[in-house]
């Protein structure tokens, strides 16, 4: 069972606890029916957050949720929370209201403000009142507040950040409220980590390893688009490098491994909305260049052309000798197979001519 399951269950253990107490006295005090109410009505927003967590991996709306949640369940005039990774020096708040109004991201060093005791004892901090705050205070946001709580998230046996609530009237909290901190904070960071780790599992599927452009995959993926879904003109540019062998034989695989990674950069530095730059594998790399006239096209290989076969790489004392090729079409649907394959067959084309001239 996750950390975040516990905590809720607790909650709902509470929760059976008053209503057996309801069931077995007929009498009941006016303060226990509002604990009762006030119980069944936060569990329910919870299950609603909790609903809301499961359906995006957006972070900007899982942190912009978070702040609605919990302002529907007690005040805020100052909201945050901040990420923390064990063995930093530094937290991240990840998100900061202050008055209603969003501030930026930032980075705060370890200290001896409210955050930092909270991170470094595992412990909740509660002030009902700015004079239980004894500590040297770092105010994040508005330094007005009377009634803080600062929640350590821990996940895993380690904490992964802190959740802040801060009101401008002294008492503003309870203790339940520490709790509901706690659950909406496990629940926005595990939700923020299990989209940050798709993302990368997700970048690295369409990335190739050696290089950071994209891959052949994903080039072929964009193909299909193009051909299947999105009419737009459209070129296709096959570049391959002319010595990789060489290179490789004479100054080893390491070598060839910066030449490839050396033209790609080259290559990735004309990348924009309109031109995607991938490796297809071995020395070939190709450029995908949409929305674009016929002249432009021309212009962008020249200017490629220009920077690749004169740059040295000083370190091998080797100058990037790249044979390239491309085609256009004003039309994308059905057209990129054959484009693609009139592309290779310029490139192929071109490294005759230039091993005919360096005979």
């Amino acid at each position: 069972m996750g950390v975040l399951e516990k905590i809720i269950n607790t909650f709902k253990r509470k929760l059976t606890k008053h209503i057996k107490w309801l069931i077995n006295f007929k009498r009941v005090s006016k303060k226990h029916v509002e604990n009762l109410t006030w119980l069944n009505e936060h569990y329910k927003i919870l299950n609603n957050f909790a609903q809301i967590c499961s359906k995006t991996l957006d972070e900007d709306i899982l942190l912009k949720r978070t702040y609605e949640m919990v302002s529907e369940v007690m005040p805020t005039d100052c909201f945050y929370l901040a990420s923390y990774t064990e063995g930093e020096d530094y937290f991240t708040i990840l998100l900061l209201v202050d008055k209603g109004e969003y501030i930026p991201s930032v980075t705060v060093e370890i200290g001896e403000n409210n955050t930092s005791r909270a991170i470094k004892s595992r412990e909740i901090i509660h002030h009902r009142r700015k004079s239980d705050d004894t500590s040297v205070r770092y105010y994040i946001g508005t330094d007005e507040t009377k009634s803080h709580i600062f929640v350590p998230i821990i996940i895993d046996d380690q904490v992964k950040g802190v959740i802040s609530a801060q009101c401008l009237r002294e008492f503003a909290y309870r203790k339940e409220h520490e709790e509901l901190l706690q659950i909406i904070g496990t629940q926005v960071l595990t939700s923020i980590e299990t989209a940050r780790l798709y993302e990368k599992i997700y970048t690295m599927s369409y990335t190739d390893n050696l290089t950071g452009v994209f891959n052949r995959g994903y080039f072929e993926k964009q193909l299909e688009k193009y051909a299947m879904e999105v009419n737009t003109s459209v070129a296709i540019v096959i570049c391959d490098l002319d010595e990789l062998k060489y290179v490789n034989d004479h100054y080893g695989h390491k070598a060839g491994d910066l030449l490839i990674n050396t033209t790609a950069s080259i290559l990735n530095d004309f990348s924009s909305d309109s031109v995607i730059t991938a490796r297809l594998g071995g020395d070939e790399f190709a450029l995908l260049i949409t929305n674009s006239t016929l002249s432009e096209v021309e212009k962008l290989v020249q200017s490629i052309n220009e920077k690749v076969n004169s740059y040295r790489i000083e370190s091998i004392m080797h100058t990037i000798k790249m044979s390239m090729g491309f085609a256009y079409k004003k039309d994308s649907i059905n057209n990129m197979d054959r484009l693609f394959t009139e592309a290779d067959t310029n490139m192929y084309q071109n490294k005759k001519k230039r091993k005919l001239v360096s005979i």
